[in-house]
């Protein structure tokens, strides 16, 4: 019953906004991939360098269209946890002309070992990977 509503969903959709999610789980799943296959440096620089500023900066809005298409594909390609999702909107808010900051830091959890955890930052605001009352160490500054 689920699975209709989200293909019902999905074909009402405009074109605009279908193609729009298709590269947003196309770039997703390409980091992803890259992740297995190729060591970290490689993929930051490539999120780095990736397509060049296309557009003038938009307003909020498309902050968080960004950022929800990347909720909403994420949960369809298997391990994509924040790393992926963090470089994946660092590239997706270049294309539409914004200046991301992609965030790693670590923080020590409650059994005392040590966590990670990726996010993006854009206009002073954390985009993608927020998470409320957990404070990271960041290492990438």
């Amino acid at each position: 019953m689920l699975a209709m509503r989200r293909i019902d969903k999905f074909l009402y959709m405009l074109a605009l906004e279908k193609r729009l999610l298709f590269q947003t789980a196309l770039v997703l799943a390409a980091f992803r991939l890259g992740l297995w296959l190729a060591p970290f440096w490689m993929l930051r620089r490539a999120a780095e360098r990736s397509m060049r500023r296309l557009r003038c900066e938009s307003g909020d809005e498309t902050v968080i269209s960004v950022a929800s298409r990347i909720t909403q594909t994420s949960r369809y390609i298997p391990g994509a946890t924040c790393l992926p999702q963090a470089l994946a909107a660092q590239v997706l808010l270049r294309h539409a002309g914004f200046r991301p900051k992609l965030r790693i830091g670590v923080a020590k959890a409650d059994d005392g070992n040590l966590k990670a955890h990726a996010w993006v930052e854009c206009r002073g605001k954390t985009v993608i990977g927020a998470i409320p009352g957990q404070v990271f160490s960041i290492m990438n500054e």
